[in-house]
């Protein structure tokens, strides 16, 4: 399916399994040139997240929400008058393929800031939010819900 076809599936698949979104993310990331990836970061995955999920109709997507005097990478707050079962919160990260810092390392640093950023006014009376860490180190991309990381 080109990127462009695939409008709101991506909205829908991040309330049961992002896995649709994400796959797309890591084969824009896998097309790039080794130049491209030389000077990828956390930023380049940001826009790629971002410009995927602006094709759909259901969220407002908001990348640097403020919460309590710290931003959360990428949020999805439903649009009103759209009936969604989900908001969601993205963490991400991006490290250099052979970095001295373990993807489990890098997984529990953005987990502590997520359930930071939840423990916040504006978060602590949401019940319906998926929250999910995003790795990409060198030009593989892994993700993870919050509470699935330990």
């Amino acid at each position: 399916m080109a990127i462009w076809q695939a409008d709101n599936r991506f909205a829908t698949s991040l309330e049961g399994n992002p896995e649709l979104l994400f796959k797309h993310v890591e084969q824009i990331v896998l097309r790039m040139s080794p130049k491209d990836i030389g000077h990828f970061n956390e930023n380049s995955l940001k826009a790629i997240i971002v410009s995927l999920l602006h094709q759909q109709n259901f969220y407002y997507v908001h990348t640097e929400y403020e919460s309590d005097w710290t931003f959360m990478d990428v949020f999805l707050e439903p649009i009103r008058g759209y009936k969604v079962n989900f908001e969601v919160a993205m963490e991400l990260k991006y490290a250099l393929k052979g970095g001295r810092v373990a993807t489990d390392t890098i997984f529990k640093t953005a987990a502590t800031q997520l359930w930071g950023y939840l423990a916040s006014e504006k978060f602590k009376d949401r019940i319906a939010l998926k929250a999910y860490v995003v790795v990409v180190v060198g030009n593989k991309l892994q993700y993870k819900l919050l509470e699935q990381i330990k």
